[in-house]
């Protein structure tokens, strides 16, 4: 007499929908309806689950069966391959051939194509070794010059160790030499061209000078991504960054920088509602639409989100600090030898008390003053720095 453990693992029940049960038996799967009555007599390879519509695929014989949520068979006949149903459409192989049919099993897309994998909407089509895409109506949507088109993983980096994933997603690609174009379901390119490299770069909460730079990592929604200048050799690679959002497959900003700075837990760090990008040694502010909202003309521009009331940004140029605001327009003039951000109205600068060749960064009592400075520039408060 056989234990009850050992039957659990012969026999072992699931709900697949709609009132529905599937049993594995001795290797091969059995359908039972709400009553517990067995719906077909014999054993399948598989048996998958109803999908929101109320349909279900089997396999059996090597060939895939579509039943209704009555445990009726939909078409007459089997199919070599299948793809998934989107929109009451689905890919299916018959005879070597693909096509597209409804639930009914009605023709919708002539089998006339020599596909080598189906994804969603997407027929992925092979022509002397390269891959490309056609949508149903068999418009070519994606050109055949491609080596894989394939599902990439990207994990989420958790706040606190970059070792860490809580969820990923998958971004469907098409490869070729090592580049990544993202592609939506049917096909069409999210990008106007691949990208080289794609990464997330945040500092870790836990371990010191950790950060999240493992390949193929994003934090929340968004992920660097990098394009190699054009006519550079691999080893004289010339790096350009932009932020791509991998949940919308959406071109945030472009991959025009040579930095994008990353604010502490997301890169519109407390609501702020631009990024700090540097090009040609030079910086300027992004807003959320991935626009330049200044000219590049700045050497530094210290950026952080505004208290409430604050509006000004310290910013370097031409050997000074002053302040400007998010459309690069000078407020305070360049006349500081260092600036800080307004916080209740109110900003610390710096200039030297001896003009001298000593480091500017040397702040010796007696060397540098500071003096606090209100929205106009006025002085409100003057003492020594004691540091």
């Amino acid at each position: 007499m056989k234990s009850k453990k050992i039957k659990s693992l012969i026999e072992e029940e699931s709900e697949i929908g709609f009132g529905f049960r599937r049993k594995w038996i001795n290797y091969r799967f059995t359908l039972f309806d709400k009553k517990g009555r067995m719906v077909f007599p014999r054993t399948f390879h598989y048996i998958g689950e109803f999908n929101s519509d109320g349909y279900l695929w089997l396999y059996y014989r090597n060939k895939w069966r579509l039943i209704d949520r009555n445990g009726l068979f939909c078409q007459k006949s089997g199919f070599e391959r299948i793809g998934n149903y989107v929109d009451g459409i689905c890919w299916v192989k018959r005879k070597g051939f693909w096509g597209r049919i409804d639930y009914e099993g009605n023709t919708v897309t002539p089998f006339i194509y020599q596909g080598v994998s189906s994804e969603g909407a997407l027929l992925i089509v092979g022509e002397e070794g390269a891959l490309g895409a056609i949508d149903g109506e068999g418009n070519l949507v994606l050109e055949m010059k491609y080596d894989k088109i394939e599902e990439v993983r990207l994990d989420e980096a958790a706040a606190y160790c970059s070792f860490t994933t809580w969820e990923h997603v998958s971004m469907l690609c098409a490869i070729k030499d090592n580049r990544y174009l993202p592609i939506d379901s049917y096909g069409r390119p999210c990008l106007d061209e691949p990208f080289d490299e794609i990464y997330c770069e945040q500092p870790c909460g836990e371990i010191w000078g950790c950060v999240h730079d493992r390949p193929f990592k994003y934090y929340f929604d968004m992920a660097y991504i990098v394009r190699y200048e054009k006519g550079c050799s691999n080893e004289e690679k010339v790096r350009k960054v932009g932020l791509y959002n991998v949940k919308d497959n959406r071109l945030v900003v472009p991959c025009i920088y040579d930095k994008i700075k990353c604010n502490f837990e997301h890169p519109w760090f407390d609501g702020a509602d631009y990024l700090v990008a540097f090009r040609e040694g030079k910086c300027v502010l992004v807003d959320r639409q991935g626009r330049e909202t200044m000219k590049l003309e700045y050497e530094s521009v210290i950026y952080e989100p505004f208290n409430e009331g604050e509006y000004l940004i310290p910013a370097y140029k031409d050997g000074y600090f002053g302040y400007i605001n998010v459309f690069g327009v000078v407020k305070i003039p360049f006349r500081y030898d260092w600036a800080e951000q307004f916080e209740n109205g109110r900003a610390k600068v710096r200039y030297l008390a001896k003009q001298d060749e000593t480091d500017l960064y040397d702040y010796t009592k007696g060397r540098m003053n500071t003096v606090y400075i209100d929205h106009h520039g006025n002085v409100i408060e003057i003492g020594d720095i004691d540091e």
